[in-house]
Parts: structure tokens; sequence; C-alpha cells
């Protein structure tokens, strides 16, 4: 999963969004919300549903895997100088799709994995 590219308005910096199986569970440990509400709040189509406090929590999940030591704040920051929350909200739906791509055939399935592929055995019994 390569993630979705976000860049501040000027054009100085770049970031990546990435909504990995970390950055999920960091997320579902900071809120005590699950993931997959969020997600379903996002397949309807209702972000505006979607609280600040929650915005900047997914932001700062995503931005995980590039960014190791962001803070809450900091991730604040990011969608500030990316433009908004209005600018970012859809770059975060796009990473969170990203993360449960759909199977031939219209299912859901995993964190990004090719649909049919089979994870390799590490044979132990």
């Amino acid at each position: 999963m390569l993630g979705v590219l976000l860049k501040t308005l000027d054009g100085a910096e770049e970031y990546r969004l990435r909504f990995t199986t970390n950055a999920m569970v960091a997320f579902e440990e900071e809120t005590g919300t699950t993931v997959l509400s969020v997600v379903k709040v996002f397949d309807k189509g209702n972000e505006a549903e979607i609280r600040f406090a929650t915005v900047r929590m997914l932001a700062w999940a995503c931005l995980l895997d590039g960014r190791p030591g962001i803070t809450q704040v900091e991730a604040g920051e990011v969608i500030d100088a990316c433009g908004g929350v209005a600018r970012v909200m859809p770059a975060i739906g796009e990473a969170i799709r990203a993360a449960f791509p759909e199977e031939p055939g219209g299912k859901t399935r995993g964190n990004g994995r090719r649909a049919g592929k089979k994870p390799a055995s590490t044979g132990a019994a």
C-alpha cells in the first residue's frame, strides 16, 4: 500500500497518509472507537458526521508510518498546513479505502493486500 500523497499549500512539504494495521490499532487504542465504525461513515459519504478530534486522530494515525514520533498536535498542524480539514478529509477517506480494497465480485478484504493472494506459511506447527 503506497498511501495517499498530501502536500502543504506552499508545496514545501509532502506527507504520505497510510492507514496501515498499526495505524488502525493506534487509532483504536487512543479513541476507544472501532475503525470499522469510522469506515462505515466514510462508506456512506457522511464525513460531515465525523468530529474534528476524530479527523485529527485519523490524520495522526495515517501519518505514523512515515513519521513515527509525530504527535497529535503536530498532526493538527499538518492538517492546517495542507489546507485544513475540508482539503484533508478526502485524502484520509482515500487512505482508508485503500486499506480495505475490493476483491473481484465486490467483497472487501484486509489491509491493502491484493485479492486472491494468500499469506505465506511460516512452517510453524
